[in-house]
């Protein structure tokens, strides 16, 4: 079978966790990570069930509200529900607010398990109810619908872990209630499981994992019984169906990629002679596009005498679906599997061949819903690194998730660059005015992409270390209003002088890069600069532009073209000339300037370049051209009038504009100067117009 396309959504998978266990020997449980979220600080536990032991969420999120559940919905719990169901961790503020899970094996396939009860923990009861999306990392996971106060969910998924971490995020939908979850389980798995189809790119989030032919339909085997802990839960039995056991172990062969346990594989379901086993389920949503991987498992639970045989062939919605005929061993696991795609409705038949003596049996079923997880997160050593400046000087600022992605929730005062082809870079951190004390810690050191930071107006002590002057990129640092001792490593004021950053220290003391000279100024303002726009390479600017094909413009710098971004957003790439006027410098102070004001009537600068002797400016594409070529009023008079006209008031105020098309036209000439000819020259020595407003062609005037 094969796959086809991608999807972007996941289905909602609900289960009742009524456990019910043998607790044998005890299975390699390390790399295990229970927690139980909303429970007191310090307040582990070992599960009466399972015996696995829980703490706290408290060192893994530091956003969020504690509650209990109602205690009528206590009551359950004690009955015949895992302890962790009894409280939870809401989350009324915030977009988006995440679990930061460490420490992992990174490249580890890991199996990542959701829980929630709501359990009327608000009071509202059905008004209380919540639909959110679960993030893993920047990648969607899938959307979660409390449809009910009383009912536990639970969402799982397998995935290859990048990173020693894995963020898990609760993102609110306007008005659909209040993200929270009830517990957080992660599994590591070994390399060897579900090797088909989980990998870095693509993760597995389960839709329906069942256990058919027990007796007691509220049954789930979990672990001990199934040592990688997945949940499997009971297929109620179909009318048509016939459960079937064995007390004997059903045992899989060496390198099985799913090992079903035992304790699942030794019931199943069959059917009358002559008739085929049906089940299906449909597309969540009716969403065509969902990629579904489906694994039946069968075992034979009793030995054949030599006139029986048991051989089937299995159908998906009336065609073929597995190549061919299909023999289970006796008490031994074996599994057909494959790719499902295309339909809102997947209806199998599991049908005897000619050959078989026996009825069709299947013993368990996995439906997993595939989820693209190739979206780039932020650098791994930048995550790190922000992560623990963030745990070093306590800040509480809403630093949740990945720093750069999705872009919707870049973290306040944090800048990236989104290069195509790899991952996000931290460049501009900014946590002025944050209150932070003590030194200027090491571990900004870490961020060797970092072009602006601004730690200003905080306390701050110490020296200024010799550090920063050994981050390569960093291009405006400001340290003004803090309470540093000694004087400006000698590194850096080398690095001021020669051109490679803006500095920003002590109250009385700015040292400015563009023209090497280090300056006081009376105020003692520091400049701060946001560096939050994006650097490209040489490389990536021939791809935006299409090895630069359309010229738009030329101007002092160089020639203007235009490119096109990933997501289709036209720019304009003003490339610098090796014949230019305008040097480096000039270049670094019009980067420096744009990305430092913002205004609705200032063309945005979207990034630049500077790769080598590569130099350019990425502007955002203004469509209709320059105002020079709207505006031919003023040309009128200067050229095409006879005599030529002088306004000598030009300004704003006397540029009107119409009420259809924003048509500009120039008004007032009251102060206009008329010349009998175009040889007659003039020397005026009376002021006139406004002050600070000087038509230009005065200085053509001898």
């Amino acid at each position: 079978m094969s796959r086809h396309g991608s999807v972007r959504t996941a289905a909602v998978f609900s289960l009742i966790s009524i456990c019910v266990l043998n607790a044998r020997a005890q299975a390699n449980t390390r790399g295990f990570i229970s927690i139980d979220c909303g429970s007191p600080p310090s307040s582990g536990y070992v599960d009466v069930v399972t015996w696995l032991p829980y703490v706290s969420d408290a060192e893994f999120v530091d956003a969020g509200v504690s509650h209990n559940i109602s205690a009528e919905h206590a009551d359950m719990i004690d009955l015949k529900l895992p302890r962790l169901y009894n409280d939870l961790r809401s989350f009324p503020t915030g977009a988006r607010n995440c679990y930061t899970v460490r420490p992992l094996t990174p490249g580890t396939k890991y199996l990542v398990r959701a829980t929630f009860l709501h359990g009327n923990y608000d009071g509202l009861g059905p008004g209380g109810l919540a639909v959110f999306d679960l993030h893993l990392g920047v990648n969607f996971w899938q959307t979660v619908n409390v449809s009910s106060v009383s009912d536990t969910f639970q969402a799982e998924i397998i995935t290859v872990v990048p990173d020693d971490y894995v963020q898990v995020c609760l993102v609110g939908k306007k008005g659909l209630g209040t993200p929270f979850i009830s517990g957080l389980e992660l599994r590591p798995l070994p390399d060897t499981l579900y090797t088909v189809v989980a990998n870095a790119s693509m993760s597995m989030a389960v839709h329906g994992r069942y256990n058919l032919g027990p007796d007691d339909e509220n049954l789930i085997v979990r672990y001990p019984s199934d040592p990688h802990d997945r949940v499997w839960k009971v297929l109620a039995n179909l009318r048509s169906w016939n459960p079937t056991n064995t007390t004997g172990t059903v045992r899989y062969v060496a390198g099985d990629q799913f090992e079903v346990p035992s304790a699942v594989m030794q019931t199943a379901a069959t059917v009358d002679d002559g008739f085929s086993l049906r089940f299906y389920w449909d597309a969540y949503e009716s969403n065509k596009e969902l990629d579904y991987f489906a694994v039946l498992h069968m075992a034979e639970l009793r030995r054949l005498n030599s006139s029986e045989a048991r051989i089937c062939e299995v159908y998906l919605n009336n065609g073929l679906w597995y190549s061919k005929p299909f023999s289970p061993e006796f008490r031994y696991s074996s599994s057909m599997f494959g790719m499902v795609t295309g339909s809102v409705e997947y209806s199998f038949r599991i049908e005897p061949t000619a050959n078989s003596t026996l009825p069709p049996l299947l013993n368990a079923l996995e439906i997993y819903v595939m989820v693209p997880t190739a979206e780039r997160a932020t650098h791994g050593g930048d995550v790190s690194a922000v992560m623990a400046i963030k745990a070093k000087y306590e800040i509480k600022r809403n630093w949740m998730g990945d720093p750069c992605c999705p872009k919707i929730y870049l973290w306040d005062g944090v800048g990236c660059n989104y290069a195509i082809s790899s991952a996000p870079r931290i460049t501009s951190l900014n946590l002025s005015s944050n209150g932070l004390v003590g030194d200027i810690t090491t571990l900004l050191s870490n961020l060797t992409a970092l072009q602006n930071l601004d730690l200003s107006h905080n306390n701050l002590s110490g020296n200024i270390p010799e550090f920063l002057a050994q981050l390569p990129s960093l291009a405006v640092l400001d340290l003004t209003g803090n309470k540093f001792n000694g004087s400006v490593p000698e590194s850096l004021l080398k690095r001021s002088r020669e051109g490679a950053f803006s500095l920003s220290t002590y109250a009385d003391l700015s040292v400015r890069p563009l023209n090497g000279r280090i300056s006081k100024e009376d105020n003692g303002d520091a400049v701060s600069m946001q560096f939050d726009n994006r650097q490209f390479s040489y490389k990536e600017l021939k791809t935006i532009t299409n090895s630069f094909e359309k010229s738009i413009g030329k101007g002092g710098f160089g020639v203007v073209y235009l490119g096109y971004l990933e997501d289709g957003t036209p720019v304009a790439v003003k490339t610098r000339s090796e014949s230019s006027s305008q040097g480096v410098n000039e270049f670094l102070a019009e980067a420096l300037h744009l990305i430092r004001v913002h205004h609705r009537n200032l063309v945005n600068l979207v990034g630049h370049c500077k790769d080598g002797q590569h130099s350019a400016l990425v502007y955002e594409y203004m469509s209709e051209g320059t105002l020079q070529e709207k505006l031919r009023g003023l040309e009128y008079l200067h050229k095409a009038c006879t005599p030529p006209l002088i306004h000598r008031d030009v300004k704003t105020a006397n540029i009107l504009l119409n009420g259809s098309n924003l048509e500009a036209k120039i008004a007032d000439f009251g102060l206009s100067k008329a010349f009998n000819n175009d040889l007659q020259s003039h020397v005026s020595t009376r002021v006139v117009g406004t002050p600070g407003y000087l038509d230009p062609e005065y200085a053509l005037l001898p």
